[in-house]
């Protein structure tokens, strides 16, 4: 799996936040992976989270190639419109996706990109 380039663009995810209603600081839209701000140093404390927020949507660029783009939005939006038909709220709804819990599940694990297997996310239908 790559880990895609972001690119840097605060007053899109901001938009996004306001419509969405609830805090944006990555957003994936293939190819591209939107972040609300530039790579930390090193030495600063937010780099870890930053770079968990890029892992996160990388995963979403791998699971988007192995679904051919419409796959992917497809089963997204089918996924989430069957978690907000059976009463969950759109946070709710929106974790619950099955490509959101694999990105979930494995954003803070730096070598996943480098183990995870095509279709990973097919597990996170029974548990992830």
């Amino acid at each position: 799996m790559l880990i895609i380039k972001p690119i840097v663009a605060p007053r899109f995810l901001k938009l996004l936040s306001k419509i969405n209603g609830f805090g944006i600081s990555g957003f994936f839209f293939f190819p591209f992976i939107f972040i609300n701000r530039p790579e930390p140093s090193v030495m600063d404390n937010d780099h870890r989270v930053w770079r968990k927020t890029v892992r996160h949507e990388s995963i979403h660029w791998q699971q988007c190639v192995e679904t051919l783009i419409i796959g992917f939005l497809l089963i997204y939006g089918g996924h989430y419109l069957l978690l907000r038909l059976n009463g969950k709220d759109h946070e709710a709804a929106y974790r619950g996706v099955v490509f959101e819990r694999e990105a979930y599940t494995n954003q803070w694990d730096e070598i996943y990109h480098k183990r995870r297997v095509w279709f990973a996310w097919l597990a996170c239908f029974n548990d992830c």
